[in-house]
């Protein structure tokens, strides 16, 4: 799978995003909120639960996702093999989502008990195999893109993004 070039690009353009303030930041913003609550609804997590989640799997995919070229066998769902999923510390994910360790550590006791992610070592976790079929993820990723679309569609419309 190879990816092509857009039919065309897009930058930001500066100052219509102060003479645009408000509505982009609402728009912007609102995309982002919008995406957070799909997350902690398809997973059923309260907002610290979703953001202790989401920085968990970044953590699990992101070896993976940054390399050069991503084998295909790894783009689907099927599950990746152990040594392909990355881990994350509680002292990290409470760093990354400034949620306090001590709330990050319940947190993450509680979604080990329900399989949502597994302990690794002593301090370290990551997602649990398959989580993405199990916790019927599936949708998830059309429904934010939904999301992005609409903001980037608002965004062209106020000109703070223009073609060139």
């Amino acid at each position: 799978m190879t990816a092509t070039a857009p039919p065309f690009r897009l930058k930001v353009d500066h100052a219509r995003i102060d003479a645009n303030f408000r509505p982009a930041t609402y728009t912007i913003v609102n995309a982002l909120f919008n995406q957070q609550r799909l997350i902690g609804e398809a997973l059923h997590l309260g907002p610290e639960e979703a953001a202790v989640y989401t920085a968990v799997s970044l953590a699990s995919v992101q070896k993976l996702v940054r390399r050069a070229q991503l084998p295909d066998s790894f783009r689907g769902l099927d599950p990746l093999p152990a040594n392909m999923v990355g881990m994350i510390s509680r002292r990290a994910v409470a760093a990354a989502t400034g949620i306090p360790r001590e709330t990050v550590r319940r947190i993450i006791a509680a979604m080990i008990a329900r399989g949502q992610l597994i302990g690794v070592g002593r301090n370290a976790v990551r997602v649990a195999r398959d989580n993405a079929r199990r916790e019927n993820l599936t949708d998830l990723p059309h429904a934010m893109m939904g999301e992005i679309l609409h903001m980037i569609e608002e965004l062209l419309r106020l000109e703070v993004l223009v073609e060139y």
